[in-house]
C-alpha cells in the first residue's frame, strides 16, 4: 500500500523508486522520509513563484493605475473593471504602454 502511494503521490526516478523499494524490503523508512521531505519542499517553491507571480501582477496593476491617474486625473470605476480583468504580465505592460500615449481615456478602452 505504501508503494502505491510513493508511485502515485511522489514523483520519482528510476533510481530514486528502486532506492525507495530496497530500503522497503530492509525493513527501513530513511528515504521515504527524504523523498517525502523533497516533496514537500517542491510545493513550497511552486507557492512562492504563485506568490512571486501575483505579486509582479499587483505591482503592475498598481502602475497602470498611477499612469492612467496622472494622464486623466482619475481612474474611473469602468478602468479599475478593466485592470482587474487583466490577469498576465504582458497584457498589463501592454495596457500600460497604451495608457502612455492614448490621447484621452475612451481610445485607451477602446
Amino acid at each position: 500500500m505504501l508503494t502505491n502511494l510513493i508511485k502515485t503521490y511522489l514523483p520519482l526516478s528510476t533510481d530514486e523508486w528502486e532506492a525507495v523499494r530496497v530500503q522497503l524490503e530492509q525493513g527501513g523508512d530513511v528515504m521515504i522520509e527524504a523523498t517525502e521531505l523533497t516533496w514537500a519542499e517542491q510545493i513550497l517553491q511552486e507557492g512562492r513563484r504563485e506568490g512571486m507571480e501575483q505579486g509582479r501582477l499587483q505591482t503592475l496593476r498598481e502602475t497602470a493605475q498611477r499612469v492612467v491617474q496622472a494622464r486623466f486625473g482619475r481612474v474611473t470605476p469602468a478602468m479599475e473593471a478593466v485592470l482587474a480583468a487583466l490577469t498576465r504580465a504582458d497584457d498589463l505592460n501592454a495596457f500600460i504602454d497604451r495608457a502612455v500615449v492614448a490621447p484621452d481615456e475612451a481610445a485607451l478602452l477602446s
